[in-house]
């Protein structure tokens, strides 16, 4: 996994659309194992108030590392060029240079 971020973050040796497929597989990847530990993540949120102030601090850390890397996904699909060359920003995201939000959450790319 650690190899396929590495690629994810070297898209001039990857090139744009093998970036786009790793990225892909990685979000799959994501979400297969978010599904198969859904209820280990309830059990833990479950248990968040009687949590002590360290479980909580590394909860809350999880949660927004979780919601920046949504945040990644959902702006890498609008700026799309081979996998989904239709979304609303793609044919801006050729033409600009990234002064979004995406730079913010996604330093990486």
């Amino acid at each position: 996994m650690a190899i396929f971020f590495l690629l994810l973050m070297n898209v001039p040796v990857t090139g744009v659309l093998l970036h786009e497929w790793i990225g892909a597989g990685l979000v799959a990847a994501i979400f297969i194992h978010l599904a198969l530990n859904r209820r280990w993540i309830a059990g833990v949120a479950r248990r968040f108030k009687s949590a002590g102030t360290k479980a909580k601090g590394r909860f809350v850390l999880d949660t927004a590392i979780a919601v920046a890397a949504g945040a990644c996904v959902v702006t890498g699909l609008l700026i799309s060029r081979f996998l989904f060359p239709r979304t609303v920003s793609a044919d801006r995201a050729r033409t600009t240079p990234r002064t979004s939000v995406r730079p913010v959450f996604c330093s990486c790319c």
